[in-house]
C-alpha cells in the first residue's frame, strides 16, 4: 500500500509578502498645501489624476449644480476629515472658503497659479 504526499503551503505570517494586484506598487503622492487652519496644514496631490477632473467635468455638463460638484470634488481631494473640518470651522469666511473651492476647481481641471489671468 503506498501513501501519497501532500505539499504543505505555507499560510503563515512569518514570511508574509505584500500581494501586488493591478501592476507596480505606486510611488507615494507628491502634496502641496491648499490651506492651513489652526496651523495645521491640509494637502491635496500637486497633480490631481485626469480621471477626477474628467468626473468633476462630467458631472458639470450633466447638470450638477456647480457647488455641488465642487463640495463633492473637495471631498475626493481633501479627504472626509479634511473636508470636515474646513466645513465646520466658524472662523471660516465665505471669500476663504470660495477661494479654495476655486483653486480645487482649477486644479482638477489641469490649472494652475500660473494659468489664472
Amino acid at each position: 500500500m503506498t501513501t501519497k504526499k501532500t505539499s504543505k503551503v505555507d499560510t503563515s505570517l512569518d514570511n508574509l509578502a505584500p500581494i501586488t494586484i493591478g501592476g507596480k506598487v505606486k510611488a507615494e503622492v507628491e502634496k502641496v498645501t491648499l490651506f492651513i487652519l489652526d496651523d495645521v496644514e491640509y494637502q491635496i496631490p500637486k497633480k490631481v489624476d485626469p480621471r477626477v477632473g474628467l468626473d468633476y467635468a462630467e458631472a458639470l455638463t450633466e447638470g450638477v449644480d456647480p457647488q455641488v460638484a465642487q463640495l463633492n470634488l473637495m471631498k475626493e481631494l481633501l479627504g472626509g476629515d479634511a473636508y470636515a473640518v474646513l466645513r465646520d470651522r466658524e472662523k471660516v469666511t465665505t471669500e476663504e472658503f470660495e477661494a479654495v473651492m476655486e483653486l480645487v476647481g482649477r486644479l482638477a481641471l489641469g490649472g494652475s497659479e500660473s494659468s489664472k489671468n
